[in-house]
């Protein structure tokens, strides 16, 4: 199940899918150029309509493009964990114990752009709870006391989103009109 974003100008109209990491990826890309992310996807909730200038949708679709081209690094990852025998992504690990920290047990939690590893301490009751995350992302190796060494590694997640901008920019171009409405269906 996902989001579609919809857009509106009079009779016209564009249903596009994006997949998760193209969410991540837009929300990265709002620490450069946050008015034209907000511009292209922000609605408050699924089902609003909210309207926005043509002149100003085409302008966020091209800044937006720029700025994929200018930095890659906005595109989302996956990271996933293993070893020789195969690796996992979007999935956690826990019962992991660090050389040194017999006190407590570890789990590495992994997904788009998350690589996280968790430090969790056994209550009195036995329950297991989370005191300290640690952005591990920058890991290619995780020695351990207990399952040797977890290897970590990461690649492009699937995107449609350039090709889905192709279209939008299309849309946009073959619409007249002063406004585009945009919304969210779930």
């Amino acid at each position: 199940m996902g989001l579609d974003l919809i857009y509106l100008c009079g009779e016209s109209r564009l249903k596009i899918r994006l997949t998760q990491a193209d969410w991540k990826t837009l929300f990265n890309l709002r620490e450069i150029a946050p008015e034209a992310v907000n511009d292209l996807i922000e609605v408050p909730e699924p089902g609003v309509i909210i309207k926005v200038k043509l002149e100003r949708l085409r302008k966020a679709v091209e800044q937006i493009e720029m700025q994929l081209e200018e930095h890659s690094n906005a595109l989302a990852w996956v990271y996933e964990f293993g070893n020789e025998k195969g690796f996992i992504s979007s999935w956690m690990m826990s019962g992991i114990r660090i050389p040194g920290d017999e006190d407590h047990f570890y789990g590495i939690q992994v997904g788009i752009n998350e690589c996280e590893l968790l430090k969790i301490a056994v209550g009195s009751d036995g329950k297991g709870k989370t005191i300290e995350r640690e952005d591990i992302r920058h890991l290619q190796e995780l020695e351990t006391a207990n399952m040797g060494t977890i290897k970590i590694r990461k690649r492009r997640a699937a995107s449609r989103l350039l090709p889905e901008l192709k279209s939008i920019k299309a849309y946009l171009v073959s619409v007249d009109g002063e406004y585009v409405e945009k919304t969210l269906s779930v």
